[in-house]
């Protein structure tokens, strides 16, 4: 059997606050779609100085608004995570 070198992943860097907010929604009804979305989208929204945005699941969830929001013809800016989605083909090409 051959032994395949592991990867290490890095610890997260929380503290103390980000470990408070976790709790605080688990205490509540709402692990997703509760208060605290509407307050980050606002936030965020404001932080890089958009009327808009939207908070999704995950990254697969992201690339499929910006998919949608592209065959719409509206104008989708993005942070590059280093991967970039052609819509030429279906399949995901890297950058």
């Amino acid at each position: 059997m051959t032994v395949r070198p592991r990867i290490p992943m890095s610890s997260p860097d929380l503290t103390a606050a980000e470990i408070k907010a976790v709790n605080q929604v688990l205490r509540t009804p709402y692990l997703s779609l509760g208060p605290c979305i509407d307050e980050y989208e606002e936030r965020f929204a404001a932080y890089i100085g958009t009327r808009r945005a939207l908070a999704v699941s995950s990254g697969t969830a992201g690339l499929h608004l910006c998919v949608i929001a592209a065959l719409h013809g509206s104008v989708v800016p993005s942070i590059n995570s280093g991967r970039r989605l052609s819509l030429g083909r279906p399949e995901p090409a890297l950058s």
